[in-house]
């Protein structure tokens, strides 16, 4: 069959189009497959020493949010720890030739340090990270850890004197390092007093490097402390005295010689020879359970081992490695666990103390239960009074607090008693673990006798309308009712109004002595106008490029040890002149590890590295290979890493301190209001509605006082509880509720009008303190909003002397005074709100016909013609017992039973 003419053009169209449409479509394909997410996987090398450690690096390339690789395969081979991360996210547009081609990068890089945990080939899993529904891996790596070589110079050992503990059994761990005595004549004399001291690396040797929940029995202050030798003979430990962050010691080199014995040891042929064994012993104390590593302890160093032909002494450099020791620390044994085990383990005392011991039936108890001792007292939780069947009969009881403070803790309970057949308070039993022993432990209260009465219902006739109680007219209940305003029923309105003075007027007082600070800098900066730090910044390049100069000279006459020792010091000192770290001293880790804590980048930490440790292997012989290199690689290296110094050294700018100081000024107020308390607050509300006996009232207000001893003061649970009290008819508790109110909501007219009906017609009008006068304010502002504007103030004060450091302008120094004056004046209002709220303790009558007298005992003559009516105020002069010294606003002062009063 054949095709006509137009059909074959039409085919040949078609193909062409299709060639052009698929020609367009390949570089978006290419893009698109380039653009796909990827591990890539970098490791800094890919040989090391045992107990030696390397920077593993994974990048999660073309991902907008990525996750971090899930590296749980490493952790049987290897110690894992977190370094830095560093954002890939940029964009580049390059025109060549007038076509624009545009860049992005989109990831993020993860960078840890590897510990391998065995000597060997060892294979670094492929990591994986999950990215929209699917798994995306990375490269397996395979690194050699190379075991120290065979020698008969050093020994070391890593060991226990127990390899199983319980928490809070201590356990002695002792590094002991053999070192072969120096031969011929000098075979008597200590091999560390002759040579440098070598470098000993022991992981456990400093507190803040120690695995979480280890207690050591001594500071390794103390510890090291007794071991320093003043001659800067023995170990140097962990760089100690030359770290800028353990500086403790000075920047001198320092030695640690630890009590020295002489054991005879076989070498590799069997035949014994002397040895010097120095041995560190220290004592720690677990408090978690689960397994504790100790090591590799690291040393690294020259010592002599033979005699020349001159009969001098000739030294071997060594690198040696002690293994790691495994110590488990295991849960306490469940079989024979009593009911009453609380999860303290150690040694302890239990008491109990019960106030007050003389309620009535639904009166609120407060029980304190206090674990003395040593142990894992912050561990222990509270006993379980629900569990003792006689304390469960005879009370209500609700959730406990609890405190640790110092060597003791604190179990606080709030109790109301059900009835009035219970003539003591049950022993509260409490079981911990003795270590020592291995065995439970249980522990019991002494019971405290207690006298409850049962709760008096008053009728309306009974009750006491005078806020003194002399006139005996009476007050119908019905016109009380009528004579109060609603509850509070908003929970916008509920909160923990905790004020925290000591805080506040701390911050204030921080502002001022901030201020000092920064007004004695800035005033020496103008006189002396010069920084030595500054110098040692500016010089550093040049300094380092001039050492540099020197060491490729080195190379070049053939004296390599001497190069790589100034190629050393030029990046060292580059680092500590950027840094402003001591000079003397600086090792090659304590450098990087500066650089790690600043964020620079860790590609740039592991060229660093790689440079030092090429320096050190020519300096002890281990390497030679490369060595004419090192002067260009560290001249390449100069420039990047005074860059990324210059960027990351850390800077406290100005308004981060300004916010750090009003952190801690605006963090002594209380909580916002959480969904518990609000559920609470209804619960008590619905209670307050469906009240009809006064019982059902006073229990409506019980409900508002389990909301302030959870939760802390509050003014709108203060008000309803007032409310629920005087509908009880108990208007001495609800003149203690409404005062406590007053604090902060002194201007809710409800409140004024409520407090006006509990104290009655005939209150004696208040007098006002010639202070509170001057202070016209002073009972307008809450207590918490006090302290607010005064904090306020003291931060635009602040601000204000600041800027007139800087710009001095005679306007600015006017208005910080004018601030000033308003700060100190609203300080000293607020701390006299302090005064008058805490330090002075306010009471209510609440009994009708209360006898004041002159003594604390029955038995005394009464203080006053008449005895005092319900409501009737006071102030707490002293306590004693169940008594209390009380004196009225008119100054009559007379003594009173504890439980007639409610105090505040």
């Amino acid at each position: 069959m054949v095709m006509q003419r137009d059909e074959i053009n039409t085919i040949l169209r078609g193909a062409a189009m299709l060639a052009v449409v698929v020609w367009l479509c390949l570089p978006a394909t290419a893009a698109q497959a380039a653009d796909s997410p990827e591990l890539i996987v970098k490791v800094d090398r890919t040989k090391l020493y045992e107990g030696d450690s390397l920077v593993y690096q994974v990048t999660v390339n073309h991902v907008d949010n990525p996750r971090e690789p899930d590296l749980k395969p490493l952790d049987a081979d290897f110690t894992v720890a977190r370094l830095p991360q560093q954002s890939l996210n940029s964009s580049s547009v390059v025109i060549i030739n007038g076509r624009m081609t545009k860049t992005e990068r989109r990831g993020q890089q993860y960078n840890y340090r590897l510990t391998p945990r065995r000597t060997g080939a060892i294979s670094i899993p492929a990591p994986s990270v999950e990215i929209d529904g699917r798994t995306i891996r990375g490269q397996e790596v395979t690194i050699t850890v190379i075991a120290p070589e065979e020698q008969n110079v050093v020994r070391m050992k890593i060991q226990a004197d127990r390899e199983t503990v319980y928490p809070m059994q201590p356990f002695t761990v002792t590094l002991s390092i053999d070192v072969r005595a120096m031969p011929g004549a000098y075979s008597g004399r200590n091999p560390l007093s002759l040579r440098e001291a070598p470098s000993l690396q022991i992981p456990w040797a400093i507190d803040e490097q120690l695995p979480k929940g280890l207690t050591p029995k001594v500071a390794w202050k103390r510890w090291l402390g007794s071991m320093e030798n003043p001659e800067g003979a023995g170990f140097s430990i962990n760089d100690i005295g030359r770290d800028a962050v353990f500086s403790m010691f000075g920047e001198r080199r320092i030695g640690f010689m630890p009590p020295a014995e002489k054991v005879q040891l076989p070498d590799k042929s069997g035949k014994k020879v002397d040895y010097w064994r120095y041995e560190f012993r220290r004592t720690f104390i677990p408090k978690q359970i689960g397994p504790v590593t100790f090591g590799p302890a690291i040393l690294k160093g020259a010592f002599a081992t033979e005699l020349n032909e001159a009969g001098q002494l000739e030294g071997e450099s060594v690198y040696a490695v002690a293994k790691p020791l495994l110590i488990d620390v295991q849960d306490v044994p469940r079989e024979g666990r009593p009911a009453c085990y609380i999860g303290a383990v150690g040694t302890f005392r239990l008491s109990a103390e019960l106030m007050p011991k003389k309620v009535k039936t639904g009166d609120p108890m407060t029980l304190t239960l206090t674990l003395e001792g040593e142990g894992t007292l912050d561990s222990a939780s509270p006993p379980d009074l629900g569990k003792t069947p006689a304390i469960a009969e005879h009370f209500k009881i609700y959730e406990a607090t609890e405190q640790t403070k110092g060597d003791r803790r604190e179990f606080t309970y709030s109790l109301r008693p059900l009835d009035t057949e219970i003539k003591e308070f049950p022993s509260v039993p409490a079981a911990y673990f003795d270590v020592d022993a291995k065995k439970y432990v249980t522990l019991q209260t002494d019971p405290i006798p207690i006298e409850v009465s049962k709760a008096v219902r008053l009728a309306s006739r009974d009750i006491v309308a005078s806020a003194r109680g002399i006139s005996g007219n009476s007050k119908e209940i019905e016109t009380r009712h009528e004579g109060i305003f609603a509850n509070i029923t908003d929970p916008a309105q509920l909160g923990d109004e905790t004020i925290r003075p000591e805080r506040w007027l701390g911050g204030i007082g921080g502002l001022a002595l901030a201020y000092g600070v920064l007004l004695l800098g800035v005033g020496r900066w103008r006189r002396i106008r010069g920084d030595t730090a500054l110098v040692r910044r500016r010089a550093a390049v040049g300094v380092a490029r001039r050492k540099l100069r020197q060491a490729k000279a080195d190379f070049a006459a053939r004296r390599t040890n001497e190069a790589a020792d100034g190629v050393l010091a030029a990046l060292l000192g580059l680092v500590g002149d950027t840094l402003d770290l001591p000079g003397a001293g600086l090792t090659s880790a304590e450098a990087c590890r500066q650089l790690e804590s600043l964020g620079v980048e860790a590609e740039l930490i592991a060229r660093l590295r790689s440079i030092l440790e090429h320096c050190e292997g020519v300096h002890y012989g281990a390497s030679a290979g490369g060595s004419q290199s090192l002067v260009a690689d560290a001249e390449r290296l100069i420039h990047p890493l005074e860059s990324a110094m210059k960027k990351k050294r850390p800077r406290l700018p100005l308004g981060v301190g300004v916010v750090l100081l009003s952190a801690a000024l605006f963090g002594g107020c209380g909580r916002a209001v959480d969904v518990e308390c609000a559920q609470k607050f209804q619960a008590a509300q619905q209670a307050f509605d469906e009240a009809r006996k006064p019982e059902e009232f006073a229990k409506a207000a019980a409900l508002d006082q389990e909301i302030l001893d959870c939760w802390g003061p509050s003014g709108a649970v203060l008000y309803n509880q007032g409310n629920a009290w005087m509908q009880a008819g108990q208007p001495g508790r609800a003149v203690a509720a409404y005062r406590q109110a007053q604090r902060y909501l002194p201007r809710d007219p409800c409140l004024e009008a409520n407090l006006s009906s509990s104290l009655g017609p005939d209150a004696p009008a208040s007098s006002r303190p010639i202070l509170e006068t001057i202070l016209f304010w002073q009972n307008w502002l809450s207590y918490p909003e006090k302290f607010y504007w005064a904090g306020s103030a003291a931060l635009a004060t602040f601000v204000v002397a600041l800027a007139s450091l800087f710009f001095r302008r005679r306007w600015l120094g006017r208005v910080a005074w004018a601030a000033l004056t308003l700060t100190c004046v609203l300080a000293f209002s607020a701390a006299y709100d302090w005064h008058r709220f805490a330090d002075t303790q306010h009471g209510v009558v609440i009994q009708p016909q209360t006898v004041a007298r002159k003594g604390n005992a029955v038995s005394y003559e009464p203080a006053f013609k008449t005895p005092l009516g319900e409501a009737t105020e006071f102030r707490v002069i002293e306590r004693r017992g169940d008594w209390l010294l009380i004196r009225l606003p008119g100054g009559g002062e007379g003594w009173i039973e504890e439980r007639a009063a409610e105090t505040y």
